[in-house]
């Protein structure tokens, strides 16, 4: 992963901060945040958002962010089960899910949809850029070689990891999560 630690993390030892995952796009990887690291640093410095930690797993060049069926690629749990515990015993976080966020854009953004929809006990906010939203039977048929290497080729899979599965299935729950989706023609400036 890559991390980006805010400006007076170094200043006041006693602080703690609100931490993001940020998921990067299909053939990205965790550097790709730093693309991002100025926006950030001037939202900020101007007081549009407080100083947080920044995370940037790596999602491989395909995961969707999910479990591969043949467990090969366990990228799901990798960042639920082992990263966030890591992050939150390793630097000072404010480790709770009102001070944890999720977002990501295109691949991401269907990470952060799946794990934000998925566990909404661990997300108080999901943030989707241009998000790679696409259903199961899209999925088998346009983006095969996702389908098969995620997804095993099973569409019953690949529906229970949906985002649009997920999000019915957690309503309750996801109804008290913030939720941010950017969309548009022109997704790519967002970066």
């Amino acid at each position: 992963y890559s991390l980006y630690l805010p400006p007076s993390y170094d200043q006041n030892l006693e602080q703690r901060f609100p931490v993001v995952y940020w998921l990067h796009g299909r053939g990205g990887n965790p550097n790709g945040v730093k693309r991002l690291l100025a926006k950030f640093d001037n939202a900020m410095s101007v007081g549009d958002c407080p100083e947080m930690v920044i995370v940037a797993p790596n999602g491989l060049p395909m995961s969707m962010y999910c479990d591969s069926k043949d467990g090969q690629f366990p990228v799901e749990t990798v960042i639920v089960k082992d990263l966030i515990s890591h992050v939150d015993a390793t630097y000072r976080t404010v480790a709770d899910r009102a001070s944890r966020a999720i977002d990501g854009f295109s691949m991401g953004g269907f990470g952060a949809a799946h794990l934000g929809f998925k566990y909404p006990d661990l997300f108080g906010a999901v943030s989707i850029m241009g998000g790679a939203l696409h259903k199961p039977e899209f999925l088998r048929d346009e983006r095969v070689d996702i389908f098969g290497s995620v997804f095993g080729g099973n569409l019953d899979y690949c529906d229970a990891n949906s985002p649009w599965t997920l999000v019915a299935q957690n309503a309750d729950k996801v109804k008290t999560q913030v939720i941010r989706q950017y969309v548009g023609e022109k997704d790519d400036r967002l970066l």
